[in-house]
């Protein structure tokens, strides 16, 4: 592949698609006692409200273990 003064150029190394989902777990100390949350986020429309645009939802659950309480969040973003 030439450029327009003649130059070669290498392709990408990688050409894969943009992620469009993810997840993570993670570990703490609550009140001395172990807490545990995992959670995950999704990109469900691109372009939805003009180019470049974006909607990702999220979610995720925690637990604590000093008083046995699970609680959990819920998300919806707008990016431009």
């Amino acid at each position: 592949m030439c450029d327009a003064h003649g130059f070669t150029r290498s392709p990408p190394l990688i050409s894969a698609p943009v992620p469009v989902i993810g997840h993570e777990a993670g570990a703490g100390v609550e009140r001395l006692a172990p807490a545990f949350a995992v959670a995950s986020v999704g990109v469900i429309s691109r372009g939805a409200f003009g180019l470049g645009t974006s909607v990702i939802l999220d979610g995720g659950v925690g637990w604590g273990t000093s008083e046995n309480l699970v609680a959990g969040r819920a998300g919806l973003t707008f990016g431009w």
